[in-house]
């Protein structure tokens, strides 16, 4: 599918519902965060001089100028570094603390977008941890608009903060803005990565599961066969992320009634999970569930099969 299909396919459904409304037995970690944005594409950028008119303006800069903003550079990446530092070791209002002091540092000056979006992101993660949705929505709110007036945009860096507000509007029921923010996200991602990518197939099941959520089963199928063939692709068969996709995909099918196929992948995410050991046992036994209610329409005996084969994997005998 090209990111042209995906896009047309995806925004022709007019709106979701503006409610709380969960899929059916959601496996664990169903949504991940993409929390750390991209140092490397940041740091290219954020050096970047602003446009300057005429060669004389840069003669106007003495060097104590230079000395003066290399050194505020080197503080913000110093206050930086501790901030991450200190949110690594639990100590939030330390992060906190540091980053906004980094943030003052910048203020106003010209060249730094990319750098202040980077910091603006890390800001949102302090704000995450601390259980604060509401400056974490504005903080990654700040740092896209940020990465996009970056010259150039980083766009990389546009996806992964949109992901996470796609997250955050899922999660507050906001539904409408969800899909829009993962939307924005899978985009980016197909243009840049393509579609066999590790990064697009999380969003796309992401963006999978908030259609299950809110009643739209083809899209959610759409989504997370694209997540399958992706991860299927790069991790082969005996991987958990392949794993999860089989049961979503399970889903959904279940939703459109196609309860031949929906069996297989149901089996196929059994055979996944059960591989990987005890490690995976918390996945197998929520698939196993799914499943379960799944046979208990067709056959009890293998409904209790299920059940024995997770007492096994659990080690309960």
């Amino acid at each position: 599918m090209s990111p042209a299909d995906f896009v047309q396919f995806t925004m022709k459904f007019g709106s979701l519902p503006n409610v709380e409304s969960e899929s059916s037995k959601p496996m664990r970690s169903t949504e991940r965060k993409m929390k750390k944005v991209p140092n490397g594409a940041v740091r290219k950028t954020a050096k970047s001089a602003a446009k300057i008119d005429s060669e004389e303006a840069l003669g106007e800069i003495s060097d104590s100028q230079d000395e003066r903003l290399d050194a505020v550079d080197a503080l913000v990446d110093e206050l930086e570094a501790c901030a991450r530092l200190s949110l690594e070791q639990g100590d939030a209002d330390g992060a906190l603390q540091n980053v906004k002091k980094a943030i003052e540092q910048l203020d106003g000056r010209q060249g730094r977008l990319g750098k202040l979006g980077k910091l603006h992101a890390l800001l949102g993660a302090v704000y995450d941890k601390t259980g604060n949705p509401q400056g974490t929505v504005s903080a990654w709110t700040t740092a896209v608009d940020l990465f996009e007036k970056n010259d150039p945009p980083l766009l990389m860096c546009v996806a992964g903060i949109s992901n996470n507000l796609g997250y955050m509007a899922k999660r507050s029921g906001d539904f409408n803005a969800a899909e829009d923010h993962f939307l924005k996200a899978v985009k980016i991602m197909i243009a840049e990565l393509g579609e066999k990518n590790e990064k697009t197939a999380l969003v796309c099941n992401n963006l999978g599961e908030l259609y299950l959520a809110t009643g739209y089963p083809d899209q959610a199928r759409e989504a997370h066969m694209m997540a399958l063939e992706a991860r299927y692709e790069i991790f082969g068969e005996s991987h958990p992320d392949t794993a999860q996709s089989h049961n979503n995909l399970a889903l959904a099918l279940l939703k459109l009634g196609e309860r031949i196929p929906a069996k297989r992948h149901f089996e196929k995410s059994l055979t996944g999970f059960g591989s990987l050991g005890q490690e995976y046992a918390y996945d197998f036994e929520a698939v196993v569930s799914n499943y379960r209610e799944f046979l208990e329409e067709d056959d009890s005996d293998l409904s209790e099969e299920m059940s024995t084969r997770v007492r096994a994997l659990l080690g309960k005998g």
